[in-house]
């Protein structure tokens, strides 16, 4: 019989995973920084409503005062200032690889009185990103209560840097603790 067309792309076992090459990878990378520096101030202004998931996601977190909560890819810290509502005392560490947004975000959470702010630069494409982060008291204990990453993945390309990407998310978190991801 005829084989079946792979419309191109290379074929693969179900095991095997199709690493983008290098070269390209690193082109989208630039194209996603230059894009977020040109557009960083009218990307806040879009994302100052609070959106319905993240409005969901906070409340259903189970929050104790004195949480530990890194959020990878903040943007502008809309996250931060949706847990103020919620009125319990909490760490928060926004992550973001955009000085722009973190600048921002830095505004935005300024007043807040339960949600303590603290903000980190740090690129997730690159390997060491984690050890910019700050290690709070819990975090000696195994990690941080709650990890979000919403809205972030996507933005890295290629499934090797996706999965390097998990497996940190997962290690930041302490045993029994949450690890909250959206993407599309």
């Amino acid at each position: 019989g005829k084989a079946a067309s792979t419309g191109g792309f290379p074929r693969r076992h179900a095991d095997e995973a199709i690493l983008m090459d290098k070269e390209t990878q690193q082109r989208l990378l630039a194209l996603n920084k230059e894009f977020y520096t040109t557009v960083a101030e009218p990307f806040d202004v879009t994302r100052l409503a609070p959106s319905t998931g993240k409005s969901e996601l906070v409340r259903r977190l189970p929050l104790d005062e004195g949480a530990t909560l890194v959020d990878i890819g903040c943007g502008n810290g809309r996250l931060a200032w949706l847990l103020e509502d919620r009125g319990v005392p909490l760490d928060y560490t926004g992550v973001d690889a955009n000085a722009q947004l973190l600048k921002l975000a830095q505004a935005h959470t300024a007043e807040l009185h339960y949600v303590h702010c603290h903000f980190v630069q740090a690129d997730l494409a690159q390997p060491e990103w984690v050890a910019l982060l700050p290690k709070p008291p819990q975090r000696e204990n195994g990690g941080f209560d709650i990890v979000t990453c919403l809205a972030t993945l996507h933005h890295l390309p290629g499934y090797d840097l996706r999965c390097a990407t998990m497996q940190q998310l997962a290690e930041l978190v302490k045993p029994g603790g949450i690890v909250a991801i959206s993407t599309w």
